[in-house]
């Protein structure tokens, strides 16, 4: 069964000439259905594990990695300027996470 929404009064109702609710006539586009999971009576549905979901990055590591795309492609003080940090703020995190720019700096 095809469900369409109502483009006056926004009521989800099968679809028809007329919505039931304020009896507007239209010709709006079908909703898509959603798919359905079959369940087996008395059984619920299978929720991942904890150990199956992959581990969030923590926001030191977003950080490095965020220094090292901006790095990769540009001097240390024009990827702090990108990144909305001061040069010194970027060198001493270069520091601390171990990356190296590989281009001469020009001064």
């Amino acid at each position: 069964m095809t469900m369409i929404q109502c483009r006056a009064c926004e009521f989800i109702q099968p679809e028809g000439d007329a919505c039931k609710r304020c009896g507007r006539v239209f010709h709006a586009p079908a909703i898509p259905s959603l798919p359905v999971e079959v369940v087996q009576p008395g059984s619920s549905p299978k929720k991942p594990c904890a150990s199956e979901l992959p581990r969030p990055k923590t926001l030191a590591e977003l950080e490095r990695d965020a220094i090292a795309t901006a790095i990769a492609s540009q001097s240390p003080r024009e990827a702090a300027k990108a990144l909305g940090i001061g040069a010194s703020t970027i060198y001493r995190k270069m520091r601390l996470y171990g990356l190296s720019h590989t281009k001469e700096e020009k001064r």
